[in-house]
């Protein structure tokens, strides 16, 4: 359990004011007591802490969070969410931050435990166990207007979740997990995680939520079974107060202390092990795959000024918001251990965490789909990612990476392909792993040539079965991104027969999906490359975008 003396220094770190007597102590069993000391001073007389968005409401001895109405309809995944993060799969959203709630909470005495997590079994790491959340009960209430009443009404927040039968959510306690403290690069500053990922309240487990449902609960879309009751809730943006009541007396601390060592002791079984197997994703094709988004350079003549760089994207885009992981709390770049990239270029194989960089330019002067694609996947799964990617500019599918089924000289790119495939899979021999998807985002050199349109959907199509067989998983999920260059075609030519093309390549292949680009494109006005309309006029925001379609596609496949 986190001592008396923690809790004084998360004060510090999250920038509360430090209580200059202090209130209560801890008893040798962990519970908090205010009978431990001499002539306590009621927590009441204290002029309690500024808390952004909250108040620490003594009378009903609970939180009291402004929020808002986010959802009344569809799947839910969370019951509260920061605000601009995941209002599309949870109730509401708090004006606070997280860690201001995981503070109040301390100050009223209520003991924060962990979220669930894995631990490895053995030194090879390939067994690991998983280990349920603890943290002391919270009871979860919503408070707002009701024409019905003249002063707002509390209501237990499962009276507002429910199952397409109309059964109601059986309960509105939760646990207090506290989140996780986490450093992006090992040596920075450790940030307090549901800040980072939005999750307040979860009821599928995420592993770094601030409160939490016992036990563990998928987060993959066929098994949420849960629904926003929205006829029940005010309107859409309704301002609400989420009022979260501690149980803080002793005989659930003493419960929640013992219920903490014996979930903690339990030996691994069949059951809790489980082996922890690499998702494996290629992302191939030329250059736009290559990655031709400029990150900070902003020369006026040969890079506009910096418009629609990535420095500039995050700030003027209309994707700001939805970009702002991509840099943690001291403005550097993140750098995700979780999710592995290789890549190969100019015979110069780089390889580690994901980040800026890995394009063909070397350094960190661009960024390519891989960048967005491998938050997606990585936000997406438990298990540790590996991105091998495999590309080369200005190749067509036609001749360059013809495959072998298509007839003809195989294309020496084709080959080269397969071989670098290879070579990354190599170094995972000591490891389990899954091929989980191809990505392929490649076109223009076939776009110029009639007769290459004429056969792409072929190409396409073969490319698919002999790369299959290659690998030796014939339902590998077979992704393939538009040649969206230029946005949305108004006129028939090259590039609307080229689309159609791919579009009709795509819908032959067995588990495999079109992805449109097409609505990423910025006009050549607000991009850095204003002449290289071929690729993407180098906007940032258009490759991030095209990632993130890309792996919500992968995905998609992988659930159906």
């Amino acid at each position: 359990m986190r001592s008396y003396f923690q809790f004084l220094l998360l004060l510090l770190i999250t920038g509360v004011p430090f209580l200059t007597t202090v209130a209560t102590s801890q008893t040798g069993n962990g519970v908090l007591s205010s009978d431990s000391i001499p002539n306590p001073t009621p927590l009441s007389q204290f002029a309690l802490p500024e808390l952004q968005g909250m108040s620490v409401n003594l009378e009903e001895w609970c939180v009291d969070v402004d929020a808002y109405i986010c959802l009344k309809k569809g799947v839910l995944e969370l019951i509260a969410c920061t605000k601009a993060s995941k209002e599309h799969e949870s109730i509401v959203a708090v004006e606070s931050t997280a860690k201001h709630i995981h503070t109040a909470l301390l100050l009223l005495g209520a003991e924060a435990g962990s979220p669930a997590r894995r631990k490895p079994v053995n030194d090879e790491k390939n067994a690991w166990m998983d280990v349920p959340p603890s943290g002391a009960p919270v009871d979860v209430f919503l408070v707002f207007d009701n024409e019905e009443s003249a002063k707002p009404v509390e209501k237990p927040i499962n009276e507002f979740i429910t199952q397409e039968d109309g059964e109601i959510f059986s309960t509105n306690t939760f646990l207090f997990a506290g989140s996780i403290l986490h450093s992006s690069d090992n040596n920075g500053p450790n940030h307090y995680m549901a800040d980072k990922s939005g999750n307040v309240i979860s009821i599928s487990t995420f592993g770094d939520e601030v409160l939490c449902l016992p036990g563990l609960h998928s987060q993959v879309n066929t098994e949420l079974y849960w629904n926003v009751a929205g006829d029940k809730l005010p309107d859409v943006g309704t301002p609400v107060i989420l009022r979260l009541r501690p149980h803080t007396d002793s005989k659930y601390q003493t419960k929640l202390a013992n219920d903490h060592a014996s979930a903690t002791s339990k030996r691994p079984t069949k059951e809790t092990i489980r082996k922890v197997s690499t998702k494996v994703f290629i992302l191939a094709g030329q250059s736009n795959m290559e990655g031709q988004g400029v990150v900070s350079m902003n020369h006026p003549e040969f890079y506009n000024g910096g418009k629609g760089n990535l420095e500039w994207s995050m700030k003027h885009s209309s994707s700001a918001e939805k970009m702002r992981h991509l840099k943690d709390d001291k403005k550097n770049w993140t750098s995700r251990e979780d999710v592995q990239i290789s890549f190969k270029s100019q015979e110069k194989q780089r390889k580690g965490n994901l980040t800026i960089g890995y394009t063909g330019y070397g350094g960190n002067s661009h960024i390519g789909p891989e960048l967005q694609f491998g938050h997606v996947v990585g936000d997406y799964f438990d298990e540790p990612v590996l991105l091998i990617k495999t590309a080369w500019g200005g190749k067509s599918l036609h001749a360059d990476f013809r495959p072998p089924s298509s007839g003809g000289r195989v294309g020496p790119y084709y080959t080269k392909m397969i071989k670098e495939i290879h070579a990354a899979l190599e170094e995972l021999k000591h490891v389990d792993y899954e091929l989980a998807g191809f990505v392929w985002m490649q076109g223009w050199n076939d776009m110029v040539a009639s007769d290459a349109i004429t056969h792409y959907a072929d190409h396409l199509v073969n490319l698919a079965l002999d790369l299959r067989s290659e690998l030796g998983k014939s339902q590998l999920p077979f992704i393939v991104g538009e040649l969206g260059n230029g946005g949305p075609v108004q006129r028939d030519g090259n590039m609307t027969d080229f689309r159609q093309a791919q579009r009709s390549g795509a819908a032959r292949i067995e588990n495999a999906i079109f992805v449109e680009t097409s609505a990423f494109a910025r006009p050549k006005e607000e991009s850095p490359n204003t002449t290289h309309g071929h690729h993407w006029f180098g906007n940032a925001e258009s490759y991030f975008l095209i990632g993130d379609a890309l792996a919500r596609a992968t995905i998609e496949l992988f659930e159906n």
